[in-house]
C-alpha cells in the first residue's frame, strides 16, 4: 500500500506490503507534527503495484484499485484515519455484494 500524508506544509510518502512497517510510519509521521485546530492533513492510500506475493502478478493490488473508491482523509490521528479507512472498505465490500461492481 502507498501512502500519502501532507501536513500543513510537508509531504510525506511510504509504499510497502508491510502493514507493521506501514502502521509504525505512520504514528511515527503524524506524531512529528504539533497539532492544533488549524492543521491541514489530508491522507490518500494507493494499491502498491508489482509482484505482491511470490508467484504473483502485477495484477494483485493490496488496496482498492477503483478510483470510485480513492477517498482522500482528512484525518486528526492514526486511530482516525483507521476508522475512515474501515468506512471506505465496508462501502466497497457492500457495493461488491450487491453486485454493484
Amino acid at each position: 500500500m502507498r501512502f500519502q500524508v501532507d501536513i500543513d506544509s510537508y509531504t510525506h510518502q511510504c509504499d510497502s506490503t508491510d502493514p507493521e512497517l506501514l502502521g509504525r510510519w505512520l504514528i511515527e509521521i503524524f506524531g512529528r507534527h504539533q497539532w492544533s485546530a488549524g492543521t491541514f492533513c489530508r491522507v490518500r492510500a494507493y494499491p502498491s503495484c508489482g509482484d505482491l506475493a511470490p508467484g504473483g502478478t502485477s495484477e494483485q493490488r493490496d488496496w482498492i484499485a477503483d478510483t470510485r473508491y480513492m477517498d482522500t482523509w482528512a484525518p486528526t490521528s492514526p486511530r482516525e484515519l483507521l476508522d475512515k479507512m474501515g468506512k471506505t472498505l465496508d462501502r466497497y465490500e457492500a457495493d461488491k455484494a450487491e453486485g454493484l461492481i
